[in-house]
C-alpha cells in the first residue's frame, strides 16, 4: 500500500526505505551490508522467541482447507471488495511510485539521495502512523481505515509536478501514515471479525487477490508513461486512489462494520 506499501511485500517495507538513504549516502555495499545485518537481527529475536505449544487441529487435506478459506473469505463483502480495491491500486498507484518515483528523483529533483530522502519521509510517515494507530480505536475501523488512504495523492500530485524535495518528502510522510493507520485498522478487524481457525486462510487470500496485479502494474507503468508522460501517469495513479476509496466506500459492509472488544464466536487471537 507506494499507497499500500506495507500491504505489498511480507517484508517490512520501512526496512527497504531507511535502505534508500543508505544507499545515497554511503553507497549499494553498505545498503547490502546494512540489509545483511537485518536479518540476522530478526534471526536473533526469533531464536529466543518462546511459543506455547497448542492444541493441533485435526488433519485435512489442502483442498479441503483452499475451499474452507475461500468459504470465509468470500461470505463477508467487506473484506473480498477491500481486497479487490487494493489489487488495482497495488497494480497501478503502488506501481508507479515505484517505478517513476526513481525516474523524477534522477532527472529533477537530485539524483538518487532525493529518492533515497522522498522513502525516508515515508518510513517516518509509517512510524508516525503507527503512534496514531495506538491510540486512536475507532468505532467503524474500516470506514476510518478506507478514509486513510487519499491521505497518499498529495504525493502523487507533488511528485508529477515536480514540486521541491522538501514538500515530496512531506508528502510521502503522508504516504506512511496513511498506511500504517490502514493496516493496523485492517489487521484488528481481520481478527475480530474473523473465526481464529479461518485466520491464516483468510490472510492467505488477502495478500493473493492484493498482490496478483501487482507485477502486470510494474510492467504497464512505463510504456503508460511513455505514451502520455510522466507527470499524466502519476497523476492518473493519484486518481486511481481515488476512484478505489470512493468505490469502496460505497460498499455498506465496509462503512458500517464495527469494532467489538470481544472476538467473534470461535476466534482466538494469532500469536504475535
Amino acid at each position: 500500500m507506494p499507497c499500500c506499501g506495507s500491504r505489498t511485500a511480507p517484508r517490512s517495507s520501512s526496512a527497504r526505505r531507511w535502505e534508500g538513504l543508505v544507499v545515497a549516502a554511503l553507497g549499494s555495499g553498505w545498503a547490502i551490508a546494512f540489509d545483511s545485518l537485518t536479518f540476522l537481527g530478526s534471526a536473533a529475536f526469533l531464536a529466543v522467541l518462546h511459543i506455547p505449544q497448542g492444541e493441533r487441529a485435526p488433519a485435512t487435506s489442502f483442498v479441503h482447507e483452499l475451499r474452507v478459506g475461500w468459504a470465509e473469505f468470500s461470505s463477508r463483502t467487506w473484506l473480498w471488495a477491500i481486497v479487490v480495491e487494493f489489487s488495482f491500486v497495488n497494480a497501478f498507484a503502488s506501481g508507479a511510485w515505484q517505478v517513476l518515483g526513481p525516474v523524477v528523483s534522477k532527472t529533477s529533483l537530485g539524483g538518487a539521495s532525493s529518492w533515497g530522502l522522498i522513502l525516508t519521509g515515508q518510513a517516518v510517515g509509517l512510524i508516525l502512523g503507527g503512534l496514531v494507530a495506538l491510540r486512536y480505536k475507532p468505532e467503524r475501523p474500516l470506514l476510518v481505515a478506507s478514509l486513510a488512504i487519499p491521505l497518499s495523492v498529495p504525493a502523487y500530485l507533488l511528485l508529477a509536478a515536480e514540486a521541491p524535495l522538501l514538500l515530496v518528502a512531506l508528502a510521502a510522510a503522508l504516504i506512511g501514515v496513511s498506511v500504517e493507520i490502514f493496516t493496523v485498522l485492517w489487521d484488528t478487524a481481520l481478527q475480530q471479525h474473523v473465526p481464529g481457525q479461518a485466520l491464516s486462510r483468510v490472510s492467505a487470500y488477502d495478500w493473493l487477490g492484493s498482490l496478483v496485479l501487482l507485477p502486470v502494474g510494474f510492467v504497464i507503468v512505463g510504456p503508460i508513461a511513455e505514451r502520455i508522460g510522466v507527470s499524466e501517469t502519476l497523476v492518473a495513479a493519484g486518481g486511481v486512489v481515488v476512484a478505489g476509496t470512493l468505490a469502496v466506500l460505497c460498499v455498506g459492509d465496509v462503512r458500517r462494520l464495527r469494532r467489538t472488544d470481544t472476538e467473534p464466536k470461535g476466534a482466538a487471537m494469532p500469536a504475535a
